[in-house]
């Protein structure tokens, strides 16, 4: 094949990359419906009476403060009653990360992109965590963008270069917090190639621009400080071996025959990149494939230690920064040997195989809502009446139910918390450290199921062995689970299911045809009577 015959094979596959990345984010998009509760989380922040009140509402949020800004612009802008509308906002994030895609293999590689943008443009978790009401869209596109642009400004230092790599770090990580611990890694690749050369003053530059991202983070001491008093609670002992297989199932998304082209083309960046470096290094494009080696493993062990270290039960969005990085500097790494003919007709079947293989599996996965409260709100609107009482398991659904049910009838939750707007874990610990923290509640379904009104359960309630009501546990922490709180809720929950067993007159099960989406799902019960 002609050289520029193959060139122009390679655009043709890297525009059908881009095609569809845009494609099933949209499938997403038409397909997600209603918000769900980290998203309708988000909104609420955002929607703050005052700037002073959402700084407060921050200890809440998982991301800094970038995206709920520019989440609060676009309310301002369109209002916040249409879910399609606030979709696409977050549909813009999701195709920045494509754009950032094609920025870091023409800066990187002088070539366009193929293989990156083919295994991410077919992930449906990229695309699904990417495109939501998050920050995780536009975080991954900062990263990459910075990725780059500290690259540049260490290899060919200017006052332009080193304020624009600055700036984008500032922005990068007041988007996503863990992009802190991701500019570390190009930090690290630029600092190598530099010292390698034993150019020691250029060193400077990456680590400058990385400490002006730190200190723009010193803002959030407090309010880390404030989480720091409830942080417990959102903690489980973590693994190398658990973060291995969530992050394992997170580039297994598009199937097997995907994840094979993820584990040849990582082999093959390693392989040519690194004979580029250890063997043949000259000049730009042996300094690439150093940076992109370097910057690639530093993020993935960086990242690894990162999540070892905070203890959290990690979501498939932890990782779609690290797979996109991971990729870039992949393809990066390949393109710096891209004279050779066979390695980029390998490099175009690669992509070709995993834009065939995984697109028809990202097309059926992201057809999937997102939740189906906003369906059991519609419901409750038309059949429940003012003394009902609407009693929502887990608490945190009611996140997502406040945004859609604006009716007449009362709502609570397990355990009765003062504010759901939010994910308020500092009135979560409070119960969990007060005893009697079901008594209100027993008592209000009592007198509405007494005075002839119906108590209406959203998401689930368990039978408890023998209708026997469990004691209430003492005060955190407990000496084999500490702080979870999932002991507790299942505590709370049997005793309110032992109490309506023992008195309620009929219990029915509302049929919600519509299935929820991968974290949000809930059922729909109802109770009369009391005897």
């Amino acid at each position: 094949m002609a050289a520029d015959k193959l060139q122009r094979v390679e655009w043709v596959v890297a525009l059908l990359a881009t095609a569809a990345a845009v494609l099933l984010s949209f499938v997403f998009v038409v397909h997600a419906d209603g918000l769900w509760r980290d998203e309708v989380n988000s909104v609420n922040v955002a929607m703050a009476p005052s700037l002073s009140e959402l700084w407060r509402l921050l200890e809440f949020e998982s991301a800094p403060v970038l995206w709920v800004l520019l989440l609060r612009g676009w309310l301002a802008l369109f209002g916040s009653s249409s879910d399609l509308g606030l979709r696409l906002l977050g549909a813009l994030g999701g195709l920045a990360v494509p754009a950032a895609v094609w920025f870091a293999a023409l800066r990187l590689g002088r070539s366009v992109p193929l293989v990156s943008l083919a295994l991410l443009a077919v992930n449906p978790e990229v695309i699904r965590w990417g495109t939501s009401l998050r920050a995780w869209g536009l975080g991954v596109a900062l990263g990459i963008v910075v990725l780059v642009l500290v690259r540049e400004a260490t290899a060919d230092p200017s006052r332009r270069r080193i304020l624009l790599g600055g700036l984008f770090a500032v922005l990068s990580v007041q988007c996503v917090y863990q992009n802190a611990v991701l500019l570390a890694a190009p930090i690290a690749g630029a600092a190598t190639v530099v010292l390698a050369e034993r150019r020691w003053k250029r060193a400077v530059v990456p680590l400058g621009i990385g400490l002006v991202a730190a200190l723009s983070l010193l803002v959030y001491l407090p309010t880390l400080q404030r989480i720091a008093e409830w942080r417990m609670l959102t903690q489980a002992p973590v693994t190398l071996g658990m973060l291995a297989a969530r992050g394992g199932a997170v580039f297994a998304a598009s199937g097997r025959t995907v994840l094979a082209c993820w584990f040849a083309v990582l082999g093959l960046a390693l392989a040519r990149g690194g004979w580029r470096v250890w063997i043949g290094r000259r000049g730009d494009r042996g300094d690439v494939a150093l940076f992109a080696i370097v910057t690639g493993l530093a993020a993935t062990v960086g990242f690894t230690l990162f999540l070892l270290r905070l203890q959290y039960i990690t979501q498939p969005w932890y990782y779609i920064g690290l797979a996109a990085v991971v990729a870039v500097c992949a393809e990066a790494a390949i393109a710096s040997c891209l004279r050779s003919r066979a390695l980029r007709i390998a490099r175009l079947g690669l992509a070709l195989l995993a834009l065939f293989a995984g697109s028809s599996g990202a097309w059926s996965a992201l057809q999937a809502r997102q939740t189906n409260l906003d369906v059991i709100a519609a419901h409750l609107r038309t059949h429940a009446v003012r003394g009902d009482l609407i009693v929502v398991n887990p608490w945190f659904y009611a996140i997502s139910l406040g945004r859609y049910y604006h009716g007449e009838a009362d709502v609570t939750t397990i355990p009765p918390l003062e504010d759901v707007r939010v994910h308020r874990f500092d009135l979560l610990k409070d119960r969990m450290q007060s005893g009697g923290a079901m008594y209100l509640l027993h008592e209000q379904t009592r007198q509405v199921l007494q005075s002839g009104r119906r108590v209406w359960i959203v998401g689930g309630i368990a039978t408890p062995p023998g209708n026997a009501s469990p004691r209430s546990l003492p005060p955190p922490p407990l000496p084999e689970t500490g702080w979870d709180t999932e002991p507790y809720r299942m505590v709370w929950t049997l005793q309110l299911a032992a109490r309506l067993s023992a008195h309620v007159e009929e219990a029915t099960l509302v049929p919600i045809d519509v299935p929820g989406g991968p974290l949000e799902g809930a059922d729909l019960l109802v109770t009369r009577g009391w005897r």
